[in-house]
């Protein structure tokens, strides 16, 4: 069995990674603060902003896939953990001769016109501090041949996440707005974590992918279906437009169909997973 070292292994995407990976390889998985997960990864405590314990670390696990979930959104960690700490990975894994796969971000672009969606090939140029330190990783991890994922909002009905947080929140009355001006592509944690195994042990894979849902919502109307889904009523949401001093891109769309022609796993649309 392969040596597969997940990164980030006790987040949202890296917890679906572990418990599909389990049955096909030799699973190792890093924490930080939060308590170790699943028995069937070997753990490993690790602060990413320490290059010469994440050398150690490859040295002692010497994995032949390795697949970063990590980053922070904000605050003091986040050109260390998210911008650089990428690239030392992806150095570190041509060095042990592993496949490194990168989950990088749709906020590395700009803002699309509605009816249109970035492709791969479409220039970078994000506008907050989050995409520039995803661009800046996705820069770095190319120069070392590392795999590029970019992917959008992952989402779950049944498993504690982000978008569920929110919808939570909402239903014990706390003031959550759902911009109705701001478009995602959301995709299944299951259906991503799929993809990304399967880019980490193709024989040809191409070096940047997009893994979005095929279905590009407002987030409104995204959390409307999920919260249905996951047993709330939707009328309890309320909507309106994202703040005008925000910098967060609004419509915001990826265009996945190269994962479709490329990969045998299928990212399925809204219906197939949030059926009430």
């Amino acid at each position: 069995m392969q040596r597969l070292l997940v990164i980030g292994g006790t987040g949202f995407l890296g917890t679906e990674l572990i418990a599909q990976a389990a049955r096909k390889f030799e699973v190792h998985a890093t924490r930080f603060s939060s308590p170790q997960g699943a028995k069937s990864a070997t753990w490993h405590q690790h602060d990413l902003t320490d290059p010469a314990k994440l050398a150690h670390l490859f040295a002692s696990v010497r994995p032949q896939v390795v697949i970063n979930a990590a980053y922070v959104k904000s605050g003091p960690k986040l050109r260390t953990v998210t911008g650089t700490a990428p690239g030392e990975m992806a150095r570190l894994s041509a060095l042990h001769k592993a496949r490194f796969v990168h989950v990088s971000t749709d906020v590395v672009f700009p803002e699309t016109v509605p009816g249109t969606a970035h492709a791969e090939d479409t220039p970078t140029n994000p506008s907050n501090a989050y995409g520039e330190a995803k661009a800046e990783s996705e820069g770095l991890v190319r120069q070392h041949a590392g795999l590029i994922a970019r992917t959008s909002l992952i989402y779950s009905a049944t498993s504690p996440n982000d978008q569920l947080d929110l919808i939570e929140a909402a239903a014990n009355g706390e003031p959550v707005v759902f911009f109705t001006d701001e478009v995602r592509n959301p995709v299944h944690v299951a259906d991503l974590a799929a993809c990304l195994l399967e880019l980490a042990t193709m024989a040809d894979p191409p070096a940047l992918l997009h893994l979005a849902g095929p279905d590009a919502v407002d987030r409104f109307t995204f959390a409307k279906l999920l919260a249905n889904a996951a047993g709330y009523s939707s009328s309890m949401l309320r909507g309106g437009p994202s703040p005008p001093t925000s910098d967060r891109p609004r419509h915001l769309a990826l265009n996945s169909t190269l994962a479709a022609d490329r990969l045998s796993t299928v990212l399925r649309p809204l219906r197939d997973h949030l059926r009430t």
